[in-house]
């Protein structure tokens, strides 16, 4: 007999089912559309810029390539957060409210070669913070409240080529926080609160280029920077330091250049260049220079040599006091911009004269303060003081080329 109740029941049961797969299916569908505004299939890079997310999204694909969450207000990275990320290359992470940082955060990374956390609030880096990245060859640190670093805090990092700490607020640099670094080519330490360098890069011995502008920087210890054997580059102007004592830069063996501009050097010790043999560059300018003794510039033995000396309390130069450096030398003596030395000219006739033989290159020719001028300066040709100078030239010369 036909139930009317049951047949009733068994179409009940099946128009539910089938709203709810319809519903599945929309709801599959929307979330889709909002998926991919911010997947880009071809490029496998996830990106969610300002977004205001407060957390770390659960939906990153695992194929994922670049993950950019930059401008958001991430406040915490969990501990495994990125576990499933195994492909990802690329992690930007600036621009948020970064905090806290969990022991195991970054495990599942083992792909990733470039991590931006700029412009976050950490403010201490702990041992083994960034165990898990074997691959990784950039970190961007820059901009947070880094007060700290403890030993042990880049294991995990071996082979990181740039570390980048501008702009926080390190007043020291332990022994050995970067021994684990041994492929770091590049570190910048601008814009921090560096009274004192002392013994702080131990472990480097890959480094080429160290940058400490503008970190308040009153004095350097000697042999401060020993074991950095491969540097060329190390700036240190917009600084406060003073003085630069001998030995300050030992065990730089391969340094090209050396930025002391806009400090407040008024003394230089002799032999505060002597082991810079491969020197090319030497920026003094915006120093407090009043006098230059013979020998201070002993040391470089480079083809051709640059240095920089206005914007000092420099007035006049004893002949030969660039008789250590290189030729051809190019000299920088003036300035536009700001108050410079004010050269009397008429005792730089020695100089003159040098530079009539081109051993001797201005960039910016000597501003004279005694009533003459560099273009018509009129020096006496006093034959046995020229005929030395040409004698040294040549003898200068004939060194580089059996060198």
């Amino acid at each position: 007999m036909f139930s009317w109740q049951l047949c009733w029941a068994q179409l009940s049961k099946t128009c539910f089912a089938e709203t709810l797969i319809s519903l599945m299916l929309v709801t599959h569908t929307m979330l889709g559309e909002a998926s991919s505004k911010y997947w880009k299939e071809a490029a496998k890079v996830y990106t969610r810029e300002s977004q205001n997310l407060t957390i770390v999204p659960h939906d990153i694909p695992a194929e994922a390539k670049k993950v950019l969450l930059w401008y958001n207000v991430i406040t915490s990275l969990p501990a495994g957060v990125f576990r499933n990320l195994s492909q990802c290359v690329q992690l930007d992470l600036s621009k948020n409210d970064i905090a806290s940082v969990a022991e195991g955060a970054f495990v599942g990374l083992n792909s990733l070669t470039k991590m931006s956390l700029a412009s976050n609030k950490i403010s201490v880096l702990y041992p083994d913070m960034f165990q898990s990245l074997p691959q990784c060859t950039f970190l961007d640190l820059s901009s947070n409240s880094v007060v700290e670093i403890q030993v042990h805090s880049f294991r995990g990092l071996e082979s990181l080529t740039v570390l980048l700490l501008n702009n926080n607020l390190l007043s020291k640099l332990q022994p050995g926080i970067f021994k684990h670094l041994s492929k770091c080519t590049r570190l910048k330490l601008n814009y921090n609160i560096l009274s004192e360098i002392e013994q702080g890069f131990l472990g480097l011995v890959a480094l080429q280029t160290l940058q400490l502008k503008d970190s308040d920087i009153l004095a350097i210890a000697k042999k401060a920077f020993l074991g950095l054997k491969s540097l060329n580059l190390l700036a240190l102007h917009q600084n406060n330091i003073t003085s630069i004592a001998n030995g300050t830069f030992s065990g730089l063996v391969s340094l090209k250049e050396l930025n002391l501009k806009q400090n407040r050097i008024s003394i230089i010790e002799l032999g505060a260049f002597a082991e810079l043999r491969y020197l090319q560059k030497l920026h003094l300018s915006g120093n407090q220079l009043s006098a230059i003794d013979i020998g201070i510039f002993t040391g470089p033995n480079s083809k051709r040599f640059y240095l920089g000396l206005s914007q000092n309390n420099l007035s006049t130069l004893i002949p030969g006091t660039f008789g250590g450096l290189p030729r051809p030398l190019t000299l920088t003596m003036s300035s536009r911009q700001q108050a410079t030395n004010q050269w009397k000219c008429a005792s730089l006739c020695w100089l003159l004269q040098e530079s009539l033989l081109e051993t001797v290159r201005f960039t910016r020719k000597p501003t004279c303060a005694d009533n003459v001028t560099w273009k018509t300066l009129q020096c006496p040709v006093q034959g046995q003081l020229f005929q030395m100078l040409l004698f040294q030239s040549l003898l200068w010369g004939r060194q580089q080329k059996e060198c």
